[in-house]
C-alpha cells in the first residue's frame, strides 16, 4: 500500500486486519464509514481534524483510504455489515454537492450482495453505541479482534469477555436500527430534503 511506512503503527495493523478479514462489522456514529466514503468526502473528514495537515500532506491519506476500498472490489471480498447513525447521514460534510454526492454512493453500495447497511434513526434514542464507534474483524478459525478508536490511536481487543460485550452491542445496534430496506429509504429522504435546503438557500 502507498505511503505504508510512514502510517502509525496502530492504523498498518487496522489495515491488516481489514483486509484479511472474512467479514467486518462496523458501529459508525459520527461519519460515513471509511469503507463507504467518497474521496471528497474524505478530503473534507481529514482536513477538519485538530492536526491540520500541508496541503501538499493531504491527498497520501485520501490515497490510503481509497485504497483500503480496494477489498470490495476482491475476487472473495468481506461479508461488511455498517450501521450508521442518521446523525452523520444529515451532517453536510463539505457542502451540499459532497454530501449528496457521497449519500448516493452508499445507495450503490447497497446493491452489493456482501455488504449490509442499516441506518440507526434518531427515534432509536438512546442506543449501545453512544460511546464510541467500533469494529469487530471476524476469521473463518481465528478469534474475532474488536478496534476501538480514538483521536490518537487505537485499542484492539481478543479477549473473549470484551469481545462479546462488543458484538452483544452490534446485536443491540442491529435490532435498535432500521432494516435494510428501510434504511434505504431512509438515506434517499435525506437527500430529497437535503436538494430541498441547497435550494432554499441558494435559489437560482
Amino acid at each position: 500500500m502507498a505511503y505504508e511506512d510512514a502510517l502509525p503503527r496502530e492504523y498498518r495493523d487496522f489495515i491488516a486486519l481489514e483486509g484479511s478479514a472474512a467479514g467486518i462489522r462496523t458501529f459508525e456514529g459520527m461519519i460515513v464509514p471509511g469503507l463507504m466514503q467518497t474521496p471528497e468526502y474524505t478530503r473534507h473528514i481529514i482536513t477538519a481534524g485538530p492536526a491540520v495537515l500541508p496541503p501538499g500532506h493531504v491527498d497520501s491519506p485520501i490515497k490510503v483510504r481509497m485504497e483500503r476500498q480496494s477489498i470490495l472490489d476482491a475476487e472473495q471480498p468481506p461479508k461488511i455489515w455498517e450501521i450508521v447513525t442518521e446523525g452523520a447521514l444529515r451532517q453536510v460534510v463539505g457542502g451540499y454537492a459532497v454530501m449528496l454526492d457521497q449519500l448516493h454512493h452508499l445507495t450503490r453500495l447497497t446493491e452489493r450482495s456482501n455488504i449490509t447497511l442499516q441506518v440507526l434513526p434518531f427515534e432509536a434514542g438512546a442506543h449501545a453505541g453512544v460511546q464510541s464507534s467500533f469494529w469487530l474483524f471476524d476469521f473463518p478459525a481465528d478469534p474475532s479482534i474488536a478496534c476501538v478508536a480514538n483521536l490518537t490511536g487505537a485499542l484492539f481487543t481478543d479477549q473473549a469477555g470484551q469481545l462479546n460485550a462488543f458484538s452483544d452491542a452490534f446485536d443491540n445496534l442491529r435490532a435498535s436500527a432500521l432494516n435494510p430496506a428501510d434504511s434505504l429509504t431512509r438515506i434517499t429522504d435525506v437527500m430529497d430534503l437535503m436538494r430541498r435546503e441547497r435550494d432554499t438557500r441558494n435559489p437560482s
